[in-house]
């Protein structure tokens, strides 16, 4: 018996693939995912084709639909896949909380985090947000992630800087989240360059900074 990735059960709870007794299931579903990915990469949402995915995955249309049930579907799966595996990311958010550097330096480094983990499938990213443009359920999902990166983002202001934990403190905090997101899903363009992205993630740790001084004046 194969064992199953983290994402596997909640993808299929959601109906974004189907669940398979068969042997090897899973990792031909990863195989299709893998190759999907590459597409995305190359190609974007919408110039990418089932058939495309099944050719480079070197695999049939047809075992593609047994496996997902739309080409949406197989990026939904994508993105809750690379999801789970940001599990260092935010792993290493939670260690920041509990660091003796000034909230200044933590807030750079949570910041750098997060841009590296974007840049790092940017084009995928974008090729989701392009989807998310015209799916309610993919803007759900990116609204969703938008938030939890968010929250992170309180947790760590408010141990640090002994911020009031209110329901408007969070919602400011998910609005933060919001611009940071919107401003890095733009910023790793091809022509530009690391010195104008590090000011760009500066000029974003400022805003910050001035949240948390204006919060803790009330």
């Amino acid at each position: 018996m194969q064992k199953k990735p983290k994402w596997w059960d909640t993808a299929v709870a959601y109906g974004w693939i189907f669940d398979s007794k068969q042997a090897r299931a899973i990792e031909k579903a990863e195989v299709i995912l893998d190759a999907a990915d590459a597409c995305f990469l190359n190609l974007g949402y919408e110039k990418t084709t089932i058939s495309r995915i099944a050719k480079t995955a070197s695999t049939s249309v047809g075992s593609i639909y047994q496996r997902f049930p739309e080409k949406k579907h197989i990026m939904f799966v994508s993105r809750l896949r690379q999801f789970v595996r940001e599990d260092v990311y935010r792993l290493q958010l939670s260690e920041l909380q509990r660091s003796s550097k000034s909230t200044e330096d933590l807030v750079f480094k949570h910041l750098m985090t997060l841009s590296a983990s974007m840049r790092e499938r940017y084009k995928v990213r974008r090729a989701f947000k392009e989807l998310a443009r015209s799916d309610k359920q993919a803007a759900q999902i990116r609204h969703d992630n938008i938030e939890f990166w968010g929250d992170h983002l309180m947790d760590l202001l408010i141990r640090k800087e002994q911020l009031r934990d209110t329901p408007g403190l969070r919602a400011k905090g998910a609005f933060l989240s919001k611009i940071i997101f919107s401003t890095l899903d733009d910023l790793f363009e091809d022509d530009l360059s690391d010195s104008f992205s590090l000011n760009v993630v500066l000029m974003l740790r400022d805003m910050i900074m001035s949240f948390v001084r204006q919060h803790k004046l009330q």
